[in-house]
């Protein structure tokens, strides 16, 4: 995108490339990704057909002290 002709598009792509390139982008990126997979199976939990309540709480008690 940073060799297209249109010369806002190329800049924008530019711009954006080194942005993402950045290493505190990295690391935000990279915590993130932790912070969502211990996140998912509470999601997923909770989106269940049938979901018992205590499991949920159990669930969230465990991502919650994980996290802290």
């Amino acid at each position: 995108m940073s060799s297209w002709q249109s010369q806002k598009s190329g800049a924008q792509a530019s711009v954006l490339l080194n942005s993402i390139l950045k290493t505190d982008f990295l690391v935000g990126l990279i915590c993130l990704r932790e912070v969502s997979a211990l996140l998912k199976p509470v999601s997923l939990a909770l989106q269940a057909v049938g979901t018992d309540l205590v499991e949920a709480l159990n669930s969230i008690d465990a991502a919650l002290s994980v996290l802290k």
